[in-house]
């Protein structure tokens, strides 16, 4: 959907979509063949096409179709069904590793926990220089763009700020489990 809404926003050529996706989402760590993959199943669904073939393929130009557009707008208006599974490599890791392997572990943790308080760092910089250069709507403001900007900064400093707190929560805990952790639902959870 993501590449999808891209072509329904901008026509663009594979290279550019998959630039664009990159730019876009970056913590989503896709690569820009993302757009290689996706453009001809979006094509046979009928919800793209192609409108000038390129020298070579990744220079092929799409676009949305009609059904494409509606398509799209069906699924931004779409309520999610359920949460999203919970498919994390931590806890497949702990479900799988052997007591040898708690001291590696932990270490592990101990260095995505970093790594996320330092995105929740800059995203919480990010956020609050666009609030100092006004480019954030008020929340009540009749600016959309700087709402929905002001709502995904905010959301991507929540996220990574959680992230962070869960991973030190669960590392304690592995480091020494005698040690009495707040349950979650407190300031944690």
């Amino acid at each position: 959907m993501a590449i999808l809404g891209l072509v329904v926003q901008k026509a663009d050529t594979v290279n550019g979509l998959g630039t664009r996706l990159v730019e876009r989402f970056p913590h989503a760590q896709w690569s820009r063949s993302v757009a290689h993959n996706s453009l001809p199943s979006l094509e046979k669904q009928g919800l793209v096409r192609m409108v000038a073939q390129g020298a070579e393929r990744a220079l092929d130009r799409y676009e949305a179709t009609d059904e494409g557009v509606e398509e799209f707008r069906e699924w931004l208006r779409a309520c999610t069904a359920a949460p999203p599974a919970l498919r994390d490599a931590v806890h497949a890791k702990l479900e799988l590793a052997g007591e040898e392997d708690l001291p590696d572990l932990i270490a592990a943790i101990r260095e995505e926990e970093a790594a996320c308080a330092l995105q929740f760092a800059a995203a919480s910089s990010r956020l609050n220089v666009e609030w100092q250069l006004k480019r954030l709507g008020p929340p009540n403001g009749g600016d959309p763009g700087g709402r929905v900007r002001s709502a995904l900064l905010t959301d991507e400093a929540m996220l990574w700020g959680m992230r962070a707190r869960r991973l030190r929560r669960l590392r304690q805990e592995l480091e020494d489990p005698s040690e009495e952790i707040e349950p979650p639902g407190g300031d944690d959870g």
